[in-house]
């Protein structure tokens, strides 16, 4: 894989994505923060090489904005990192988190945390922020708190963390993804992922699944996303271990283009 110079991120600097970009690239790689991950993912087609975005967390599941760049632009994957993520809740030096009224938070973390805060901060407002950073950031006040890791205390003396965890789960991670324009050329891919949409008949989509099964391919996701322009009609997003150069998978991905109403190969890729 050719590692790129100029990677688009969703920032401010120490977002999840910043820490693990800089994570896996620690050759001098310039990191580029857009303040959402749509606006990251389509900064390949304004000066970046790649963008570094979240794809899936192990409790929340998908990254709906990724997937749907990726299926609504002509974009690859090329590689896959995991981050284990701790939450927690950042609040000014000094307050009393009991006297808690309002919290900032991603999306994702929320959905990550959602248990714990309603059962410690039930009356709390929560308010949604495009990036950990930038929740860190509304923190303004001692009734005031934000949802984010303890990197976002690093550079200053404003906020404290608390020393529990807010994840619902111990084990919390989220697996990123480098996309670009380009295919990787990388002979040794660990996973490809490919979307599709079926005919709408009685087991359209157990046919289409068997074109793996066959071929002794291991699915390790799939999932629907809705097309949205057209009620009650599904793409398909399946994950399997192996990559596009194996006979057996382009044998099985060609079956599967032949035999789809919508397909769209969106890469093989190395997990880093």
């Amino acid at each position: 894989m050719i590692k790129p110079e100029r990677i688009a991120i969703l920032g401010p600097k120490d977002s999840y994505s910043y820490l693990a970009a800089s994570g896996y690239f620690k050759d001098g790689a310039i990191l580029v923060e857009y303040p959402t991950i749509t606006g990251a993912i389509m900064g390949v087609y304004g000066g970046c090489d790649a963008a570094f975005v979240p794809y899936e967390n192990s409790s929340e599941g998908t990254v709906s904005d990724t997937v749907d760049a990726l299926i609504e632009n002509d974009l690859y994957i090329s590689l896959e990192y995991d981050l284990k993520i701790d939450n927690r809740l950042l609040f000014l030096k000094g307050a009393d988190i009991n006297k808690i009224k309002k919290i900032y938070t991603h999306r994702q973390p929320y959905g990550q945390c959602r248990r714990n805060i309603a059962a410690r901060f039930r009356a709390a407002e929560i308010i949604f922020c495009d990036s950990t950073s930038a929740a860190a950031a509304m923190v303004s006040d001692e009734t005031s708190a934000a949802i984010g890791g303890i990197q976002l205390l690093s550079g200053g003396v404003r906020l404290a963390a608390s020393d529990f965890s807010m994840n619902d789960q111990r084990d919390n991670r989220t697996r990123f993804i480098l996309v670009s324009k380009n295919e990787s050329n990388d002979p040794l891919c660990d996973r490809s992922t490919v979307v599709f949409e079926g005919e709408n008949k009685p087991g359209g989509l157990v046919s289409l699944l068997s074109i793996f099964d066959k071929r002794s391919i291991n699915l390790t996701k799939i999932e629907s996303r809705p097309r949205k322009d057209i009620i009650g009609r599904y793409l398909f997003i399946v994950d399997f271990n192996g990559g596009a150069r194996d006979p057996r998978i382009s044998g099985a991905l060609k079956e599967l283009s032949e035999k789809t109403v919508f397909y769209k190969f969106l890469g093989s890729y190395r997990i880093g």
